[in-house]
């Protein structure tokens, strides 16, 4: 983390503001409002949630649980998980 000193970063206008509130005090501003949700970055959660449109539709087209977990090399348990999921975010 690195510090900035006040003047350097804020208008006149606000800074003085901010001093009416905190004159003398240490404030920390967090960054986690600019962080962007997992894998949106990356794509990972695009391709995370094509996957699993993907499996929801082969399940509505008769695939079962075990042939989907082999084809999707997913454990059966994550595999109803998703479809538990995908029915719930379809209603």
């Amino acid at each position: 983390m690195n510090y900035r000193k006040a003047q350097d970063v804020f208008p006149p206008e606000l800074l003085e503001q901010l001093l009416e509130y905190a004159r003398g005090e240490l404030v920390y501003f967090s960054a986690d409002r600019l962080r962007r949700a997992w894998g949106s970055a990356s794509g990972a959660r695009a391709a995370l949630t094509a996957r699993n449109a993907r499996i929801y539709r082969d399940f509505q087209r008769g695939e079962d649980e075990e042939t989907l977990s082999q084809r999707y090399y997913l454990a059966p348990d994550t595999i109803r998980r998703i479809l538990r999921r995908e029915r719930e975010a379809r209603k």
